[in-house]
């Protein structure tokens, strides 16, 4: 019971996650272009559904690198 509870919740997190990550590059996507980056900005319900009908594979990419400049960032300026 206790690993079918744990493997509930990792799968929770992961799509949460992977949510935010291509939230995160979206936004970052359209600052950075100053608006010229066309892309519609689904909200969750809608990117679970259209993530299986097309890739988002920039988006996330952005969204991974986007935190890990953050995370070098403060490390080396700590």
């Amino acid at each position: 019971m206790g690993i079918l509870l744990e493997f509930i919740t990792s799968l929770l997190v992961a799509i949460a996650f992977d949510f935010f990550l291509y939230l995160t590059g979206t936004v970052v996507l359209k600052v950075t272009s100053f608006g010229l980056y066309k892309s519609k900005v689904y909200s969750y319900s809608e990117f679970t559904v259209s993530k299986l009908n097309s890739s988002f594979f920039i988006q996330h990419l952005v969204g991974v690198l986007f935190y890990v400049i953050i995370i070098v960032a403060i490390s080396w300026l700590y």
